[in-house]
């Protein structure tokens, strides 16, 4: 049997239904202070834990050892280091790569920022010499990690690289393709605007794209910028930067949407543009790509190697944003999205995302 730590966040309505569905394979627990969570909604199925309460910790530590195996979604949090080093050798240790626990890590941080991302963040910690990335987790507690479970072999391996373990991949997905569109599965985007990043964090390097498509030229489209999570001062950089540099054409979404309204803001759109060096926004790109905009992404970060060794038709910022290219600010043909969302199916499809479920299933409860 599987056991999945889970803390409140949107991705985690998302285990329980895959996994609830496996004929009582898994058990669940949320690890919060409160019943009263702000994104969980499946609270009745799932045993709470007050990680301030030791003697809460010590028996699920306790209870461990009845599992085969044990799945972090995301590492993120002092309890789940405090497991860890106390970890029963006989229990498999997955691994759920979020992305943000890792990629922060003070030796990397910053080769995933453009040069004036990387400059006005070194501006920022200056002035600010106490700042820290509550984010990163210990290295040395990931190395403890048995499975590394990602949509991305190229993220795998630069994990397994840097932590410098054998960790073992596993391809998982929180959702198929189906669930990601909703009611939009047979939409086609049909406005002309830009969509542009996906949070207020710094790896999205919002100023280099702003600048590009500054030079580019947008006419009288608007570029649409996702900022309702993140850093408060990476979003107050971009409304300030963004608004002076596009005045009413810079729109941005502030507050948290459901998936079904984010979705439907994208048909506004023609073009996705995802300045990630790291791998971000991986739905978004998803959806993007399906509902038939001209995405793109920079060729030096994972997520374009993985979409192009798929045969995707994904676009290099560096070499197609460019105010030369006619077809630039274009969204794709007929006969573009109709590729793309061919081979999106064979990767994102609910058959696909359920095999890969199965093996996983396979391998941890053995």
């Amino acid at each position: 049997m599987i056991l999945h730590l889970l803390f409140d966040d949107k991705f985690s309505d998302y285990v329980i239904k895959q996994f609830a569905a496996k004929e009582m394979q898994s058990d669940f627990v949320l690890v919060s202070h409160t019943r009263e969570t702000k994104h969980f909604k499946s609270i009745d199925a799932v045993k709470l834990v007050n990680p301030n309460e030791s003697s809460e910790l010590e028996q699920l530590l306790a209870d461990i050892g009845k599992y085969s195996s044990v799945i972090f979604h995301g590492l993120f949090h002092s309890w789940q280091e405090w497991l860890l080093n106390r970890w029963p050798e006989h229990v498999k240790i997955a691994w759920v790569c979020w992305g943000g626990e890792f990629y922060g890590q003070p030796d990397i941080r910053t080769t995933f920022l453009k040069p004036l991302s990387k400059c006005v963040d070194w501006i920022h910690r200056i002035r600010h010499e106490n700042i820290q990335n509550d984010n990163v987790f210990p290295k040395e507690v990931i190395k403890k990690v048995n499975y590394c479970l990602t949509g991305l072999d190229a993220e795998y391996e630069y994990v397994r690289k840097y932590i410098g373990t054998n960790i073992i991949y596993l391809p998982y997905n929180y959702y198929s393709i189906d669930e990601t569109l909703g009611s939009l599965r047979d939409a086609r985007c049909t406005g002309q605007n830009i969509f542009l990043g996906n949070s207020a964090t710094i790896e999205n390097n919002h100023l280099e794209t702003f600048l590009r498509l500054k030079r580019v030229g947008i006419g009288n489209k608007k570029i649409i910028v996702p900022l309702s999570y993140g850093s408060p001062w990476v979003r107050n950089m971009c409304l300030k930067v963004g608004r002076k540099l596009f005045g009413t054409n810079f729109c941005s979404l502030l507050n948290f949407m459901p998936r079904e309204e984010y979705n439907a803001t994208m048909l506004d759109c023609a073009v996705m543009i995802q300045a990630h060096l790291r791998e971000q926004a991986h739905g978004n790109i998803v959806t993007g790509l399906w509902l038939g905009m001209r995405v793109y992404i920079s060729e030096k970060g994972v997520d374009y190697q993985h979409f192009k060794s798929l045969g995707v038709h994904v676009f290099s910022i560096e070499r197609n944003l460019t105010r030369d290219n006619q077809n630039a600010l274009l969204p794709l043909t007929d006969e573009e999205v109709a590729m793309n969302r061919k081979l999106l199916l064979q990767n994102y499809g609910a058959e696909s995302i359920k095999n890969k479920l199965n093996h996983l299933v396979d391998v941890l409860n053995k």
